[in-house]
C-alpha cells in the first residue's frame, strides 16, 4: 500500500525517525535528532506492509532551478530508503512512478536526485553534467541525475539555488 503524507501531518512521525536511524546509519547522529538531512521535505511517500510498517520511503522537496535567468520548478528526490528485507522488489520504482504522475499533473518541469545511475536509470533518470550549486563563493558542477517531467532538460547551465536536498 502506498501512503503519502504532507509535512503538516504527524502520522508515522516516530516510525520515520526510527526507520531513518536504521537505514542511514552513517548519519545516525543527524537522524536520531530529526527526520530530514538538510531541510524538511514538502512531501513524503511511504510504502506500507500489511502490518502497517514502513518498508520504503521517498521524500520530495519543491525547489527551483534557474536557466539563463528563467526559473523552472523541480522536485528534489531525497531520503530514498527501503528496508533490507524488502529490497529488489521494485518498491522505489512504484513510489517514483506515483510521484512522477503527480509531478506531471502539477506541471513540475523536472525531477532531480543525487544517486546511483544503476538504481535510478530504470525510473527515467539520466546523468546530467550541467547542474551547478553555489559552494565556497562560486557555482560548481555537481554530479546529479535528472528526469524531464513537463519540460525537456536544458543543455545550458542549470543553477540550483538554496539548500541542497
Amino acid at each position: 500500500m502506498l501512503y503519502r503524507r504532507r509535512r503538516r501531518n504527524t502520522d508515522y512521525r516516530h516510525a520515520t525517525q526510527v526507520h531513518f536511524k536504521y537505514l542511514f546509519h552513517k548519519r545516525k547522529k543527524i537522524f536520531s535528532q530529526q527526520r530530514f538531512f538538510k531541510e524538511k521535505p514538502k512531501h513524503r511517500f511511504y510504502m506500507i506492509d500489511d502490518a502497517d510498517n514502513i518498508v520504503a520511503h521517498v521524500a520530495v522537496h519543491e525547489k527551483q532551478v534557474t536557466v539563463e535567468n528563467k526559473d523552472y520548478s523541480i522536485a528534489g528526490i531525497a531520503e530514498v530508503c527501503v528496508l533490507p528485507t524488502h529490497r529488489k522488489q521494485g518498491l522505489v520504482n512504484k513510489i517514483l512512478s506515483r510521484i512522477h504522475q503527480q509531478l506531471t499533473d502539477n506541471k513540475t518541469d523536472f525531477s532531480i536526485l543525487f544517486g546511483d545511475h544503476c538504481i535510478y536509470n530504470s525510473s527515467g533518470y539520466q546523468d546530467v553534467a550541467n547542474l551547478t550549486m553555489y559552494f565556497d563563493g562560486q557555482w560548481k558542477t555537481v554530479k546529479a541525475m535528472a528526469r524531464s517531467i513537463n519540460t525537456e532538460w536544458p543543455t545550458e547551465e542549470v543553477r540550483l539555488t538554496g539548500l541542497p536536498f
